[in-house]
């Protein structure tokens, strides 16, 4: 949990937002002259806002990074801790894991607060990978396919193999033993 989530109560969050859990979206609520006290002409204002905004998605904005996220009194927010936060009663301690890997999916069943270290156990495959398999590289030099996993940091390497598949197998068994989600190294 930030600071801004801190000082944002979950009630206070659920009379601003309503979450549909079934898609994952956020909506509007409607405000009150309450909420403009600061404006010049708080009931006109409240009419305009209402009229713009209530019962109408928020927090949908794509980001750079492939999140949704919108603006909460004046501070930017990802749409994946207030889906949370709302569903759960609580805001994370942690990190948002988008189980499946797709980062516009915000239903609850698809969101898990877990440490940095838990995230990245369910990570894709990545572009720049070679062999198209999630730690395993292949040894031009010696005609063979290496096998390898990174744990807390440290790189364990796991042997030499002839094929891809041998080498894939190793992969997979040692991310089982580790505790990787059944989801690491999926294709995006």
């Amino acid at each position: 949990m930030n600071a801004f989530e801190a000082g944002i109560s979950i009630a206070e969050l659920r009379r601003l937002v309503s979450l549909d859990a079934e898609t994952g979206r956020l909506y509007w609520r409607g405000r009150s002259e309450s909420d403009f006290c600061g404006a010049k002409k708080p009931a006109r204002a409240c009419n305009t806002w209402n009229s713009r905004f209530a019962g109408k998605e928020a927090f949908c904005t794509l980001s750079g990074n492939g999140y949704l996220h919108g603006a909460l009194h004046d501070t930017e927010v990802c749409a994946h801790r207030i889906v949370f936060a709302l569903h759960h009663g609580r805001w994370p301690e942690y990190t948002i894991d988008h189980i499946n890997g797709d980062r516009m999916d915000n239903r609850p069943i698809n969101l898990r607060d877990v440490v940095h270290a838990e995230n990245m156990r369910n990570q894709p495959i990545s572009k720049a990978s070679s062999t198209g398999v999630t730690g395993v590289s292949l040894d031009s030099s010696r005609r063979k396919f290496e096998a390898y996993i990174t744990v807390s940091g440290k790189k364990k390497y796991l042997g030499r193999f002839d094929s891809v598949s041998d080498a894939f197998a190793a992969r997979s068994s040692a991310n089982e033993t580790v505790g990787f989600h059944e989801n690491h190294g999926r294709r995006m």
